[in-house]
């Protein structure tokens, strides 16, 4: 019962974003959200496997493993909601029997930046950044567990994906955990199997 409820429900720190300090406390400048509690930054989410800052704006986006409807890219906004609510209407949870990721009857829920339909389990992303990247730069590549790939998604000015057919690369019998950026403008992808391994890729 508490799985169809707790994304929606305000005293509950499941199925949201947290903002908070070091010491674990509320972060000043967190969104007042009536009947919140303090450390909500954003509210309705399923299961965000991966958060990215994007270079320049600094807006962060959650690539996020959806049911086996979709999986969702979300750019997030203060006090926003996701739209996650897998309850019945009776508190029973539906999540893998109807309900949408991004809810249209959640009042002024925030639209994902892209969506892949028939959830891959969408993991860990990151932006690449740098001119080796050419056409990429600035781009988000995110990782996908049961899809055994990553995606390139281009964004535009607003965070809003700019097709609705992403490009896949590595694209091979291996399950992908998390994707960041290093220092030294190669991308680090974890494996999710029993090798454990770490990929360095860099553009071709």
């Amino acid at each position: 019962t508490r799985s169809a409820t707790v994304p929606q429900d305000l005293q509950e720190l499941g199925g949201k974003v947290l903002r908070i300090t070091r010491d674990g406390d509320p972060a000043p400048g967190n969104p007042s959200i009536p009947g919140a509690r303090p450390e909500i930054y954003f509210v309705g989410v399923r299961n965000p496997q991966g958060i990215a800052f994007r270079p320049g704006s600094g807006d962060a986006f959650i690539c996020e493993h959806g049911p086996n409807q979709d999986d969702e890219i979300t750019r997030l906004v203060a006090g926003g909601n996701g739209g996650w609510n897998p309850n019945d209407g009776n508190g029973n949870y539906n999540g893998y029997t109807g309900a949408l990721m991004s809810d249209p009857s959640i009042p002024n829920v925030v639209q994902p930046s892209f969506q892949v339909g028939d959830s891959q389990g969408m993991s860990g992303c990151d932006f690449l950044v740098g001119t080796q990247w050419q056409a990429w730069d600035g781009a988000l590549l995110a990782g996908m567990l049961a899809g055994t790939r990553a995606i390139v998604v281009q964004l535009d000015a607003a965070g809003t994906g700019l097709s609705d057919d992403p490009t896949n690369v590595l694209d091979t019998a291996a399950r992908i955990r998390g994707v960041v950026m290093g220092p030294d403008g190669a991308a680090y992808v974890i494996i999710d199997d029993d090798s454990g391994a770490i990929w360095r890729v860099t553009a071709e």
